[in-house]
């Protein structure tokens, strides 16, 4: 049975609750792994996962989620649903080299 790391990061309030509904529901427990992160133990393939939570999560389709898949000894992941912002939060911190102005 594959296992998934899922990181959430969501706008809407409500799919907080329907998302811990569904992991709540799941026959294995899900373990918290770290803020908005969850380790699943699910009996399926990506394709299920992703149908499973666009039946019992509103609005998961307009959230980002990010699953890392787990498979002998290797893991790949990427956007389930959403993608990747534009910008790093952490760009802000990023320190520049000061350019003199020709003159």
């Amino acid at each position: 049975m594959p296992f998934y790391w899922i990181t959430y990061d969501f706008s809407n309030p409500d799919s907080f609750e329907d998302f811990y509904k569904w992991l709540a529901s799941l026959p294995n427990d899900a373990k918290e792994c770290g803020i908005n992160t969850v380790l699943v133990d699910f009996d399926g393939d990506l394709d299920l996962l992703k149908t499973s939570l666009l039946e019992e999560v509103q609005h998961i389709d307009k959230e980002r989620v990010y699953i890392v898949r787990t498979k002998e000894d290797a893991a790949s992941g990427r956007f389930l649903f959403g993608k990747r912002k534009k910008r790093n939060p952490w760009d802000v911190y990023a320190t520049v080299d000061d350019v003199e102005d020709d003159e």
